[in-house]
């Protein structure tokens, strides 16, 4: 078996996966994280935190129904308590909506220990603007 390396040359052993990443963030935060995603790479982060002790995780993501959804089946899988998963609405393609999120979040008083943006790539191939103006992509 021949071994494999990423695009930088770094065998595929030694890349971080979200769970290898989790394992090193769970010694120095215990607090706070926001996640943008409520499914794959993101949400997977969010388990392995949650698995490794972190206190809250928040889903914050545009699908209020998939958010939650989320939320609820990340207490399910890792066994924890109400408010270890929770969401909340941000849609970053609008100004509005991340102003509204950073000032509910900074009103309610909660530290940001780690944030992590798990972004993806929307409508590729089509030209799609926000609401601000903006091209999506």
């Amino acid at each position: 078996m021949e071994n494999l390396t990423s695009r930088d040359g770094v065998p595929l052993s030694q890349v971080p996966t979200p769970v290898s990443v989790s394992y090193r963030v769970q010694c120095r935060y215990r607090h706070r994280l926001s996640i943008i995603a409520p499914k794959g790479i993101g949400y997977e982060v969010a388990k392995g935190l949650l698995l490794r002790g972190i206190r809250t995780v928040i889903l914050a993501c545009r699908n209020e129904s998939k958010g939650r959804a989320a939320a609820e089946a990340l207490l399910t899988e890792t066994g924890r308590e109400f408010g270890a998963a929770e969401f909340r609405y941000l849609d970053v393609a609008s100004f509005a909506s991340v102003r509204a999120f950073a000032n509910k979040y900074k009103n309610d008083g909660l530290p940001l220990h780690v944030l992590v943006h798990n972004a993806g790539v929307h409508g590729v191939g089509s030209k799609v603007m926000t609401e601000d103006g903006l091209d999506f992509l």
